[in-house]
């Protein structure tokens, strides 16, 4: 966000523990462009550069110091994106009365959260915490691992069982992707089809031979006739000339 964008709003600091730095919030009445039933004009204070570590318990607890709140709704992104901060929320509390509203635009900080309820594990604590809660031991990886083994091995089987005893409807064994099973009234069939034409083959080889065959018999023929032409015009006694 610009940073400028800030200058219209007021700072707010606050801390959850005398031990840490305060931070600074910025507050503005909200008056928004349209009519909103969950955000009415006159109760509602728009914060932004809330911490992402800050819950709606949180938020509701700061602001009630000056009058009772109604609702706390966060956003990490929202119709007023020029009040957006990468890397923080912003919020629109609602107060019961307009003098509540006017009453937090006039805090200058909020008192320190530091009872039981509101202190432990802020900031960079919590999330140190829920990152080690989120790693699992070998053990129980090992575990896991070890079931979902033993349910794809059953899966498996139970595929394969499948797939080897299924037909359908007219008794036909299904094709699967890994080899084609048939019955035999079919394997008959495709048998029978297959000596067919091994025979049809057979015969349109044969016709072809017998056909060069005679087509050599017929060149020799022709030779022969030349040859003999030739030798009755050599030995004939008659020569006209």
């Amino acid at each position: 966000m610009d940073q400028t964008k800030l200058s219209d709003m007021k700072a707010i600091s606050f801390r959850f523990d005398e031990e840490y730095s305060p931070h600074s919030m910025y507050i503005k009445e909200y008056l928004p462009k349209n009519y909103d039933e969950e955000k009415p004009l006159g109760r509602t204070l728009f914060v932004s550069r809330v911490p992402l570590y800050v819950d709606e318990s949180d938020m509701k607890k700061l602001f009630s110091e000056v009058g009772e709140v109604l609702t706390v709704t966060l956003q990490k992104g929202n119709a007023d994106m020029e009040y957006y901060i990468a890397g923080f929320q912003c919020a629109y509390v609602v107060y019961k009365t307009r003098e509540n509203l006017v009453k937090a635009l006039n805090m200058e900080k909020f008192k320190t959260l530091s009872d039981d309820k509101y202190t432990p594990l802020r900031g960079l604590q919590k999330y140190i915490k829920e990152y080690n809660n989120s790693i699992r031991s070998h053990a129980d990886l090992l575990e896991d691992a070890t079931k979902a083994i033993q349910l794809y091995d059953k899966q498996e089987e139970e595929r394969k069982l499948n797939e080897k005893n299924k037909t359908d409807d007219d008794g036909w064994t299904v094709v699967t992707s890994k080899g084609r099973k048939i019955n035999a009234e079919l394997a008959e069939k495709l048998n029978n089809q297959r000596k067919k034409k091994e025979l049809k083959n057979f015969y349109t080889f044969q016709i072809k031979e017998s056909k060069k065959k005679n087509l050599e018999m017929l060149r020799e023929g022709y030779e022969e006739a030349k040859r003999k032409v030739a030798n009755m015009k050599k030995n004939r006694s008659f020569k006209p000339y």
